[in-house]
């Protein structure tokens, strides 16, 4: 009991001191770092032998000033990251739109119409109007809508001399507006795209993780294109949902992680690209990785490869 006490005293000591040197957060996945199911499927009456431990049906990771454990029971706790993240983005949408909508009866208001040049909806890339086009509402825009819509403003984009049409102004004008909140959006959107096309090159064949409007869905294609629930994946993806999800949806940056044993439930092909993909996010300021796999460093990364035992042998002398 006495050594416990001494470990966890000494455990928060050197969180204090981590926390001080203000290097940024530290993500800390453990060995064991993720039970497979929730855990009031394990133990019905959690909530009331352990209240204190449980959030809103799932065990809370351990955290201190700077530090956050990536562990849990079941996977509410990444729901809730995921979650959270789409809402924001949903919000964002809907500010951004509603500007763009202010902007324009301004513009009408104020004369701006009248000088309207088509010279920036000549200049808008192809792919960025595709997009657009097929970001609109389906249960506004039906197919047909949306190649007419294609069509107006394909013919504004070509029109080379004379003066637009006051129909065409108001038109290409509002679209304009329209198509810079979009891009907008898409840049608030870049870490939820990399989030799925990382996930979704991890996940087994028959599954994919899919953008559906601002919802992540992970669909089985194996079976009748079904949507799995993030608690009824392998061990192996919901290990990788997880990471990806705190790096690139918890809203923060220039994390310091700290892995042990990434190899954990991972394919040797999946070991070989993790720690490439997790610097790919963009999100890890230092990342430290302890392994007894060779095939987490076969990649470019074997020059940061430490032998811990010639360190050992190096304190000691």
């Amino acid at each position: 009991m006495q050594t416990e006490l001494g470990f966890t005293r000494r455990a928060y000591e050197i969180d204090a001191e981590v926390t001080a040197l203000n290097l940024g957060e530290i993500l800390y996945l453990p060995t064991y770092r993720r039970i497979e199911k929730d855990i009031k499927s394990i133990f019905p009456d959690i909530e009331s032998r352990i209240r204190t431990r449980i959030e809103e049906g799932h065990m809370a990771p351990r955290a201190g000033a700077g530090f956050k454990e990536i562990a849990g029971f079941g996977m509410g706790d990444i729901q809730q990251i995921v979650d959270g993240y789409t809402s924001d983005i949903r919000d964002y949408r809907r500010l951004a739109s509603e500007t763009a909508s202010q902007e324009y009866i301004r513009d009408i208001v104020t004369g701006k119409i009248k000088k309207y040049s088509l010279s920036n909806l000549r200049r808008m890339p192809d792919d960025d109007f595709e997009e657009f086009k097929n970001s609109l509402d389906d249960k506004l825009f039906t197919s047909a809508d949306r190649e007419s819509f294609r069509k107006r403003i394909d013919d504004l984009r070509k029109r080379q001399s004379g003066q637009p049409t006051a129909e065409s102004r108001f038109l290409g004008m509002f679209v304009e507006k329209l198509l810079a909140a979009h891009m907008l959006v898409k840049d608030r959107e870049h870490p939820l795209r990399l989030f799925v096309d990382l996930v979704s090159s991890y996940l087994k064949p028959g599954k994919r993780a899919l953008l559906n409007g601002h919802q992540i869905v992970i669909r089985s294609y194996a079976d009748d294109d079904m949507d799995v629930p993030l608690d009824k994946l392998s061990s192996g993806e919901k290990q990788i949902v997880s990471i990806f999800a705190y790096l690139l949806l918890s809203g923060q940056r220039d994390f310091i992680l700290m892995i042990d044993e990434p190899e954990l439930s991972l394919s040797v092909p999946w070991q070989k690209r993790f720690l490439p993909d997790l610097i790919r996010t963009e999100s890890c300021a230092h990342i430290v990785s302890v392994t007894h796999s060779p095939f987490v460093f076969d990649n470019n990364l074997r020059s940061s490869v430490v032998d811990v035992r010639r360190l050992r042998v190096a304190a000691d002398d």
